[in-house]
C-alpha cells in the first residue's frame, strides 16, 4: 500500500486567510482620547532613528503584531520626549498607549512571541489612548477533551501552549483520536494546529473479507511453491491506528517547545514514526515534521519521551542554542546522558539536529 501521512490543519493560518485584510491591518480610525497617566507598549528603544526605524522594520517582517491588531498610525517610532514620563534623547518603538495596565500588558503578551523585550512603562501625563486590539481565533474544545501538556512562556505566564487530545473514536480494532495544539492568551485562543489521527488498511467488513481472500490466495500459492513468504509482509486484514502522541512538552528558556510523533504507513504496510516539533515564531505555530526522515529512531535507541533541554553558552541568547537531552534513568548520574539532538533557533522556528 502507498506511503500515507496525517494531516495537519492549521485554524490560525486558516483565519488569517478568511479575514477581510491582512490580520496585521491597522483598526479603523477612531476619535482620539486623551487620559492622565495612560499606559505605553514600548517595543525597544534605540539612540538613532535609523536603528530604530530599521528594527521596526524587521519586526513586521517577522508578523510580529499578527495577534494584536495595532491602532491606525501604529506601530510607530517617536523621540520619547514626545510622551511624559519617557527617558528623553531616545527613539521609541511604540505599539500604542492603553487606558489600564491591564491593557498594555495583554497588548504586551501578545508580540511577546517575537519581541521578547517589550513592556509596559506608566506615563506621568496627558496622552492620547491608542490600544491594539486582540485578533483572537474563534475555535472551541469539545467538552471530552483531555489535557496532556500546558506550558506557560517564560517571560509571560498568562500567554500558554497547551496540548489536548480530541475525537476518541474506534472504528473496527483500531482506536484513535486527534491532538490540537494551542496557544492562548488568557481566555483568548490566538492559534491552533490539529495533528489528525486516522484508522487505515481493512477498516470495514467487506474490506477484511476481501483481505482474508487475498491472504488466503497467497498462502495457496506459497503452499504450492508458486509465491514467496514476503507476499505475507503486508497488511491485509487488520485496521491499523495512525494516532498521533504527545513526547515532550519542554518550557525551554525563550519559549515552549514540543515533540510530537505522527504515524503513516511505510513499505509492506509497517507503522513509522515521524517525529514533529511544534513551537510559536513569525506570528503562528511553526510545524517542523519529519525530523527523523531517513531514521528509525527505536533501532538507533533514541527517545523522544520526556527529554529535556539545556542552553548552550552563557548570556542573554545562550537560548537559540540547545541540547535535548533524554529523561534521566533512574539511579544514572546526570552526566551519563548523551543528547539526543541539538536545537538552533533559526528566527522563526528551531532548526532540530538528530544524534546518530
Amino acid at each position: 500500500m502507498p506511503v500515507s501521512a496525517p494531516p495537519l490543519i492549521s485554524v490560525a493560518l486558516l483565519t488569517f486567510l478568511l479575514m477581510p485584510g491582512s490580520a496585521v491591518a491597522a483598526a479603523p480610525a477612531q476619535k482620539q482620547q486623551v487620559q492622565e497617566k495612560a499606559w505605553a507598549i514600548i517595543l525597544a528603544s534605540k539612540p538613532q532613528r535609523a536603528e530604530a526605524e530599521a528594527q521596526l522594520a524587521a519586526m513586521q517582517k517577522d508578523r510580529a503584531f499578527t495577534w494584536a491588531r495595532p491602532a491606525e498610525g501604529y506601530p510607530q517610532v517617536i523621540e520619547s520626549s514626545s510622551l511624559p514620563g519617557l527617558t528623553p534623547g531616545l527613539q521609541v518603538l511604540l505599539l500604542g498607549v492603553c487606558g489600564t495596565k491591564q491593557e498594555a500588558q495583554a497588548a504586551r503578551a501578545r508580540v511577546l512571541p517575537m519581541v521578547d523585550q517589550a513592556y509596559v512603562k506608566q506615563l506621568t501625563g496627558p496622552a492620547a489612548l491608542a490600544c491594539p486590539q486582540p485578533i483572537p481565533v474563534t475555535s472551541w474544545l469539545p467538552g471530552n477533551a483531555n489535557l496532556l501538556a500546558t506550558v506557560p512562556f517564560e517571560k509571560e505566564k498568562s500567554l500558554v501552549l497547551t496540548v489536548h487530545r480530541v475525537r476518541q473514536r474506534k472504528v473496527m480494532e483500531c482506536e484513535t483520536s486527534d491532538l490540537r495544539v494551542r496557544l492562548s492568551h488568557g481566555k483568548d485562543l490566538l492559534a491552533e494546529q490539529f495533528f489528525e489521527g486516522t484508522c487505515q488498511g481493512a477498516c470495514t467488513a467487506s474490506e477484511k473479507k476481501e483481505g482474508q481472500r487475498q491472504l488466503d490466495a497467497i498462502r495457496k500459492r506459497i503452499a504450492s511453491g508458486d509465491g514467496d513468504e514476503s507476499e505475507l509482509d503486508a497488511n491485509f486484514v487488520d485496521c491499523q491506528s495512525l494516532t498521533p502522541a504527545l513526547k515532550s512538552a519542554l518550557g525551554t528558556p525563550g519559549r515552549p517547545l514540543l515533540f510530537i510523533e505522527t504515524k503513516s504507513l511505510g513499505g509492506h504496510d509497517v507503522v513509522m514514526g515521524n517525529l514533529t516539533s511544534v513551537t510559536v515564531g513569525c506570528g503562528q505555530l511553526q510545524v517542523m515534521d519529519s525530523l527523523n526522515e531517513g531514521l528509525n529512531l527505536d533501532v538507533l535507541g533514541l527517545s523522544f519521551d520526556g527529554v529535556e533541554a539545556r542552553p548552550l553558552g552563557q548570556g542573554s541568547e545562550a537560548w537559540k542554542q540547545l541540547e535535548l537531552l533524554p529523561k534521566q534513568a533512574p539511579g544514572s548520574t546526570p552526566a551519563a546522558r548523551k543528547p539526543v539532538a541539538t536545537g538552533t533557533w533559526n528566527g522563526c522556528a528551531w532548526d532540530i539536529e538528530i544524534k546518530t
